[in-house]
């Protein structure tokens, strides 16, 4: 079978500190405090839970963003 990659992208995230109801482009998701609202490129609106969220993403300053946008990386606006 073959193989792929997920390709790269930033997201902005912030971990949900109560229960929380989230449109996404799936229906609405009811988050859970400790899960991650998630906003991509698009200014999709995700959750994630935190054990996914931690093996997934990691932190990256606004220096490293903009190297990578440079790279052709998706990075969300900054409107959204």
């Amino acid at each position: 079978m073959p193989k792929f990659l997920r390709k790269a992208s930033i997201v902005e995230a912030r971990q949900i500190q109560s229960k929380t109801n989230v449109e996404t482009p799936n229906g609405e998701i009811i988050a859970l405090p400790g899960d991650w609202l998630l906003i991509d490129f698009e200014g999709n609106e995700y959750t994630c839970v935190d054990a996914v969220f931690r093996k997934v993403y990691k932190p990256i300053d606004d220096e490293a963003a903009e190297l990578l946008k440079v790279r052709g990386v998706d990075i969300p606006s900054q409107d959204v």
